[in-house]
Formats: C-alpha cells, structure tokens, sequence
C-alpha cells in the first residue's frame, strides 16, 4: 500500500522562500508576514497540490485568495486588502528577480480594491461664492485638491467664509483686495475671533490665522495686489498643550495641516505609509513636525517651499538639534536628517520647486566607532605559546610583528630616531626585548626553496 503524500513539507519550503525574501528587505513589515501566512494557509488549504513556487498561476490560485480576502469574518477593510496585495506583489516580482521561475501578471493593478474618495460637499463652494471676493478666494482653493485631502481642502474653505463673512459684514465699504489693511480689517477679524461665544480655543484661532495667512499669501503670489505683512507672527495666539493631550498617542500622530506645509509633508507620509510600519510612520511624521514648528517660529516669513535654502534655515534646524536639551545622540540626529531628506526628494520628485542639495552627506554627524576588545594577559600568553608552538613562516613572521611592536612602544622618541637611519646596523637593538628569540635568514636546503626565496625561522630553545 502507498503511503500518502506529506503534503506540508511542500509548503513548508514555500514558507521558507517567502522567509528569506523578507529578510533581505530594508524593513521587514509584520504586514509583509502576515499576507504571506494568509496567502500560503489559503494554498495549503483549497490546493494542496501545489507543490512548486513555478506552479503558481493567476487563475485560479491568486483569484481564488482575492476572493478569500472579500468574504473574510469580519470583514476586511479595503485599505487592509489594499496591504496585503501591495507587499504580495513586491514579494512576487524580488523573488521573480532572485531567479526563481513565477508566472507574470500574477497580481495586476485591477484587482486592487478602489480608494474611498471623499468629494468635498458643494455647498460649501456654493456659500463661498456668495460672499465678495468668494470666487477668487475658491479658484485658489481648487489648486490645492491635488495636493492635500478633501477634509483639509473644505477647512480652507470654511476659514474663508468666516473671514470674508465677517468683512461683508464689518466693513461693506471695502471692494478691493487691494484695500485690505491690517488696521482695522485684519486686526478686527482677530478681536471677532477672541469674542466667539462658545469661545474658540488658541489650537483653533492658530489654525484659522495660520490658513487665512496661507490664501493671502497664494492670492498675492498669483497677482493680486494685497499689501504685505497682513498676518504677522506676533499675531498667532499661544498653543496650550495640556498634560493629558501630551499623552495622547492619536495626538502624537495627528496630521500635519496645522503647520505651514503641513498638508504637501502630510500627503508623502501617507504614500510611505502603505509599505512602512506604523512606528516608522510615526517617526516621519514626528520628524516633519519638529523641522517644519522650527520653520514656522524662527522663519515666518518662509511662505513657499521654493523659499527653502540651505543656509540659514537646514543649518538652522540643524544646530537646534545639536542644542536639544537633554541632548540627542549622534545615532538620533542622523537618522532626523536621513529622514527629512527622504521626504525632501519625495516632495521634488512629485514636482515641489525645491532647491537641490538641502541637507548634504558632511552634515550627517559621525557614527560611533567601537575599537576592538584588548586580549587579557592570560589570552595573550596562550597566543604567543599557540605562535611559538606552530613554528610555521606565518607564526613566525607574526611573533617577529608582536616583538617589533613592543620594541617601538618599549624606545624613547628620539633614539627610535637615530636608530632609523640605518636598518642593518639596528636589527639586533630592535630584536633585544625579545630576549629568548633568535633570528636568522638562512637558504632553505629543500627542494621547496629551490628558486632562491628565503626562509625566516624564528628559533625557540
């Protein structure tokens, strides 16, 4: 009678070529783990006669998983199969790449779940354009849908219609936007903020000013001629960070929109995030945080990324690094840079007029280097008894190293000096330390050393 077929061991090997493949990665995700259990438990499971990695096809094998992954209880979400296809298919194509013989088109982009797009309500559009200078504060806000997300695009949206509001009502005169002012206009608009019933918290009145600042300044960008220094940094109120929103995780990766650049900065970590961990998300974020507060502080008047130099604000933000109190290690500092740059190119490689060579390699601060473990006596005795006790031309020519080095600590300066001037006549002052040595060339008899090399034998008694 035949014995049936191990059918795991099969797949065990599949196991272990996905394994392998996920430990030459940079950032071995547990996300990449966990597609790749779903996938070979699925395999295992509907065709255990799959017994190759060639045998893979898309029809049924990877049709049947996606089919899987759509009835699962509870339900998966789209982005969540949206994951496991991703790094699937970029464990497919490295192991395709690494030689082994898989079936193309095995995942093809339509069999990714479709994104949830949120469009922006058109009231909000529609009210805007009800107000004096709506359409032209609107048309400058359309620009932005291709850079930031629909909720951050209807928060301008709202901040303008409070701010051109407020102007229709307070002051009807004004029918120009070349004859806003900062007194009374804007510095009345600030006043209206303050004596909101319910009152507006500081975090909310500093995001309004922070984006009416922001339409301002694309408005004037685009031509029209508004009078500059309408918002000045002195006007933003003060943040109050309470304790528990210190501790607060969601707070810790909420969104960047606040900040100016925030959302381009925002919108790149989130395309990072689909392949990076949550932790190393987390990190990037954090990161863009600390560089673009530092900006918004001590260069308020940066307005466009384009404005961004080397010298004074990367060199700037670097020194606020080296000067953080308690103090970052060299290992925390580069990996800030390694990261602000990686989001720096990000932005120029998605058409962001950035200056090249922000953040250059001599501004890495140097890595740690860690200088060998000295032998202790005991070890360095068994040495120099295993060297003598091998009597072989490496050994010996080993020990004659370890007595040199001994003598050139054991000479002072300056008779190591006179010494140098004439090697043969110094050979026997260099070799004193090593009192129980003797040291000769002579020509090796053997047929070995026929050809004239010579033989350094170091002899022992």
């Amino acid at each position: 009678m035949t014995p049936a077929p191990a059918v795991g061991l099969p797949h065990l090997k599949l196991e272990e070529i996905f394994d392998a493949c996920i430990q030459t990665l940079a950032t071995p995700h547990r996300a990449y783990r966990a597609a790749v259990h779903r996938f070979l438990a699925y395999l295992q499971t509907d065709f255990p006669q799959v017994l190759q990695i060639s045998e893979l096809r898309r029809d049924p094998h990877l049709l049947g998983w996606l089919r899987g992954l759509c009835e699962q209880d509870p339900p998966l979400s789209s982005a969540t199969r949206r994951i496991y296809l991703v790094v699937l298919r970029r464990l497919l194509r490295d192991l395709a790449s690494a030689g082994h013989p898989l079936q193309p088109g095995l995942i093809l982009a339509e069999d990714f779940p479709s994104q949830p797009r949120r469009s922006p309500q058109p009231q909000f559009r529609l009210a805007l354009g009800l107000f004096r200078f709506g359409e032209i504060f609107d048309s400058r806000i359309q620009t932005f849908t291709t850079d930031v997300q629909p909720r951050t695009t209807q928060r301008y949206r709202g901040v303008a219609r409070r701010f051109l509001a407020y102007l229709q009502t307070d002051f009807p005169q004004v029918l120009q936007l070349s004859e806003l002012r900062r007194d009374p206009h804007l510095l009345g608009w600030l006043r209206h903020l303050s004596e909101q019933d319910p009152p507006l918290s500081p975090g909310r009145r500093h995001t309004y000013l922070l984006v009416c600042r922001r339409l301002l300044h694309e408005l004037a960008s685009a031509g029209y001629p508004l009078q500059p220094g309408l918002i000045l940094p002195e006007d933003f109120p003060l943040r109050l960070r309470f304790p528990e929103e210190l501790r607060s995780t969601k707070d810790r990766r909420s969104r960047l929109s606040p900040l100016l650049f925030g959302d381009f900065f925002d919108v790149r970590i989130q395309t990072l995030a689909t392949t990076l961990g949550t932790s190393t998300t987390r990190h990037y974020r954090g990161v863009a945080r600390h560089f673009l507060s530092y900006l918004q502080t001590e260069f308020p008047q940066v307005l466009d990324l384009s404005e961004l130099r080397r010298d004074p604000h990367l060199f700037g933000w670097f020194r606020r690094l080296c000067e953080h109190d308690p103090p970052l290690s060299n290992v925390t500092r580069r990996r800030y840079l390694l990261d602000l740059r990686r989001l720096l190119v990000d932005l120029a490689s998605v058409g962001h007029p950035l200056q090249p060579g922000l953040i250059l390699p001599e501004d890495f601060p140097t890595q740690p280097r860690y200088l060998p473990r000295a032998l202790s006596p005991e070890e360095d005795r068994q040495l120099q008894q295993e060297l003598c006790r091998s009597n072989d031309l490496l050994s010996n020519a080993l020990l004659i190293q370890r007595g040199a080095d001994i003598c050139g600590r054991l000479c002072g300066g300056q008779e190591r000096r006179a010494k140098s001037f004439d090697v043969q006549s110094n050979i026997g002052p260099v070799l004193n330390p090593v009192q129980d040595a003797d040291v000769h060339v002579q020509e090796s008899p053997s047929n070995e050393w026929s050809d004239g090399q010579l033989q350094l034998r170091l002899a022992f008694p």
